[in-house]
């Protein structure tokens, strides 16, 4: 795990730091649930005061997915990768200290298996011997070559496969939730018998998911040993949410349900990616 570890910080490494990523990831996160939730205010708002019909809700939401689009575009790029974007200083090489930033800068705990992973493992040969090509090298079949080993290594792990397999169920699961629940919260109460605050609770669930989160950037518990065991409690927290939105025939049992299921898994992903 460690050796998979390592390798894993040598591809994020070529655009954020080591020590920054796990802030770094849980920022990126924070971001995104903030941008929904100014989106949910701005629809609860404009329905509720009745500024716009659903159809030029709509629209406008479409304007502003293009304009972000082309803000997109203007971003700039990574000016390093262990693929594509490396600098080119006379002939094409990574110096040792570049090398050493790459695939050596590990925890302290990660130190000890990190020098023991051969040359060959960074960039060089495969398990057969064959030259497999390393960031050294730019051909597009070295690159094919070198993922195809980084990603038979990676899934050797159990680990990893535990993750992995959560993060495909999860994301299924999650994504059938925010898809249909507003049906849910239909048939609980109609929409003409009851002033609805869908948007406002989709708001409140995607700041109290930015809260979550932004704390797992600062963290420091140990996922490694603590890992399954979060996976299992805090999935069986909001699969019990899930179950209290569709057997108590209350609105805001609903609503309370499902701000509970969004800020678990938020959670969860985040530590996960």
């Amino acid at each position: 795990m460690k050796t998979i570890k390592t390798n894993i910080y040598c591809v994020y490494s070529s655009v954020i730091d080591l020590e920054k990523y796990r802030k770094a990831t849980s920022y990126c996160r924070s971001v995104q649930l903030l941008g929904y939730t100014v989106g949910a205010v701005l629809g609860q708002l404009l329905v509720s005061f009745h500024l716009m019909s659903y159809s030029n809700i709509l629209v406008f939401t479409l304007v502003l997915t293009a304009i972000a689009l082309a803000t997109s575009c203007l971003l700039p790029m990574p000016q390093s990768s262990m693929f594509f974007h490396r600098r080119h200083t006379g002939k094409t090489k990574v110096t040792e200290d570049t090398r050493r930033h790459i695939c050596g800068a590990v925890d302290a705990t990660d130190q000890t298996s990190t020098s023991k992973i051969p040359q060959e493992e960074i960039g060089g040969r495969n398990e057969k011997g064959e030259e497999c090509g390393g960031p050294d090298d730019n051909g597009c079949f070295q690159v094919l070559c070198w993922l195809w080993r980084d990603f038979l290594q990676c899934y050797s792990s159990r680990q990893l496969l535990y993750w992995s397999v959560w993060w495909a169920l999860a994301t299924c699961g999650y994504n059938q939730t925010v898809n249909y629940v507003q049906v849910l919260w239909e048939h609980v109460q109609p929409s003409q018998n009851f002033s609805i605050y869908n948007g406002g609770v989709e708001a409140v669930s995607s700041l109290f998911g930015a809260a979550a989160a932004y704390g797992v950037g600062f963290t420091t518990v140990n996922w490694e040993h603590w890992g399954e065991l979060a996976l299992g409690g805090f999935s069986g927290l909001g699969a019990s949410a899930l179950f209290l939105m569709t057997f108590i025939q209350n609105i805001w049992a609903c609503y309370i349900g499902y701000v509970i299921f969004k800020c678990l898994y938020m959670m969860l992903i985040t530590i996960a990616m």
